[in-house]
């Protein structure tokens, strides 16, 4: 059997890995348009904070993959997929046939209709090429502003600060990190984060991208005006449908998928950023690796039943040790808060029919396995929510 992985973020090397262990003898071969082997996104934050190498955040190393017979094809574009003669089409017409096809093509940094979005100096942050632009810029530039506050946004501009780069960040909800936490929890960030040197500009988003000399001005729809020298956009992403779209794979917003990760191609499974599961896409790490490894096993004879993962995101940078976890929005939950301001210690928990739903930890997420795991295997805690909490302030709301 020979297996197609197209892909190099954690999809598709755990994918790969996975296959490996169940399969010694089939063929696997991994593409990726990177020119690095597959590494820890979620470090090309320290990649730019100079913290970490390249080479250190490979997930392996390039050896690792000659020694498990799985052949890495780096710089490598495809461009179509036949799934009638079941062979993929690269940039340089060369076309390779599979007997399994897994897509983990990840996902694109999405861009807004903003008027000069696409001038020089305005960056997206996605891939180590990205990041390696960013440093570069910032070695002579010491101004940015980065559009969004959300995860990535915030710990975009916690790396900028420690290159001593003047940092502002335009976020157009009331509050940072709307998907994470809640207005209380987030008044705790900002706080952190404006004595490190970090201003905000909430409720507010940017209507233009003005370039004038070696300076960008930014016009903002309150009509304030803020002059810097480069720009980081950072609002979401979307999943990379379009190959497989125009391979006639069923697409929505991500490559729809069933409980065992197959496309509506028999022979073609996703995993990853790229896959939208019971209509959800999770676009986390946790998710992609849980994901890759019931489709590698599915791929490979086995029967491993995808049922979705937990919603788990953490921040930790400039004093802030955050974990938000599975469903905040609070809908027909009782919550359970418990604070103590003296240690920046916020922890909310949100239950429903005596079942953890979600949960805030700010300052505190030693429990932040353990509440996952009661979410995932849908336990009862009735009468121990403070307990799970932890501490006598807490009070029900």
């Amino acid at each position: 059997m020979k297996v197609i992985i197209l892909g190099g973020g954690v999809a598709g090397f755990t994918a790969a890995e996975t296959i490996r262990k169940n399969d010694k003898g089939c063929e696997i071969c991994l593409f990726t348009e990177e020119e690095y082997p597959p590494y820890y996104r979620p470090r090309l934050i320290d990649l730019i904070a100079k913290k970490t190498t390249i080479e250190d955040i490979y997930i392996k190393n390039p050896e690792w993959y000659k020694d498990n017979n799985i052949i890495l094809k780096l710089g490598a574009r495809i461009t179509g997929i036949d799934t009638a003669l079941k062979k993929i089409i690269c940039d340089n017409r060369e076309e390779t046939g599979y007997d399994k096809l897994l897509l983990a093509l990840g996902s694109y940094p999405f861009k807004p209709s903003i008027k000069g979005i696409d001038s020089k100096r305005v960056y997206t942050l996605r891939t180590a090429r990205d990041a390696f632009e960013i440093i570069k810029c910032a070695e002579t530039k010491k101004r940015a502003l980065i559009i969004g506050g959300g995860l990535l946004g915030i710990e975009t501009a916690n790396s900028l600060c420690s290159l001593d780069v003047k940092t502002k960040v335009v976020e157009f909800f009331e509050y940072l990190l709307p998907r994470q936490v809640d207005t209380e929890g987030a008044g705790f960030i900002q706080k952190i984060l404006k004595n490190k040197g970090i201003d905000f500009m909430m409720e507010t988003e940017v209507e233009e991208i003005k370039t004038e000399g070696d300076s960008l001005k930014v016009m903002l729809a309150n009509n304030n005006i803020v002059e810097t020298d480069f720009v980081i956009v950072s609002s979401g992403v979307r999943a990379n449908i379009s190959i497989a779209e125009k391979a006639g794979i069923k697409v929505n917003r991500g490559v729809v998928v069933n409980s065992r990760l197959r496309t509506s191609v028999e022979a073609v499974f996703a995993a990853g950023d790229i896959c939208e599961h019971r209509n959800k896409l999770y676009g986390i790490w946790q998710a992609a690796r849980e994901q890759a490894i019931a489709a590698a096993e599915n791929i490979t004879g086995k029967d491993n039943i995808y049922r979705g993962s937990v919603f788990s995101t953490r921040l930790k940078v400039a004093g802030i040790d955050l974990t938000s976890i599975g469903d905040i929005s609070g809908k027909n939950c009782k919550q359970y808060v418990f604070t103590d301001d003296s240690r920046n210690i916020y922890k909310k928990l949100f239950v429903r029919d005596g079942m953890v739903k979600g949960a805030i930890l700010f300052g505190d997420t030693g429990k932040s396995l353990k509440i996952q795991k009661m979410i995932k295997n849908e336990i009862d805690m009735s009468g121990k929510e403070r307990e799970i909490i932890e501490g006598e302030r807490s009070q029900e709301q």
